[in-house]
């Protein structure tokens, strides 16, 4: 939370110095509430979460009070997960969190005749969840696949 003392006085003129400092204390403020920070974007499957070896791994996020921003970019040559996609998020979802979607893009991953692929944060598993709609029907889980370019991203609450 940002605390400034008014340091100024109605009807008076403001000294310059108190002005300076105000501005100052709001600028730091500001560059610690937008700071990104890297992390390391993993995925992987329900059964076994595996390991994958990684051409590409880029991870950012910020948390302005209870809320977390980010995005990630991942390229797999080889990995050996099992089970349901699923992927990693920089910090804890909030146990109050309703399952939330985000925005995703797929490239090089085997589908079963996919309309619509989606994803969501599910905040038991404290991950992210893939799945594919076809023709209007409930979504299906998709496989770990063991090459593929996934790029996630979105805001979440956290406690």
């Amino acid at each position: 939370m940002l605390s400034i003392s008014n340091t100024f006085v109605a009807h008076q003129d403001a000294l310059a110095e108190d002005v300076n400092q105000n501005f100052s204390d709001i600028q730091t403020w500001a560059n610690n509430l937008v700071s990104w920070k890297s992390w390391t974007p993993t995925y992987g499957g329900s059964t076994d979460y595996g390991t994958g070896t990684y051409s590409v791994q880029k991870g950012r996020y910020c948390q302005i009070e209870k809320i977390v921003h980010f995005t990630a970019y991942v390229i797999t040559t080889n990995h050996n997960g099992t089970g349901n996609l699923r992927s990693n998020l920089p910090v804890a979802v909030s146990t109050n969190l309703v399952e939330t979607p985000i925005s995703i893009y797929i490239s090089q991953l085997n589908l079963s005749g996919a309309n619509q692929v989606v994803a969501s944060i599910h905040p038991s598993l404290n991950l992210v969840v893939w799945a594919e709609v076809i023709d209007n029907s409930s979504s299906i889980a998709i496989g770990v696949d063991t090459v593929a370019t996934l790029r996630w991203s979105g805001s979440y609450e956290v406690d």
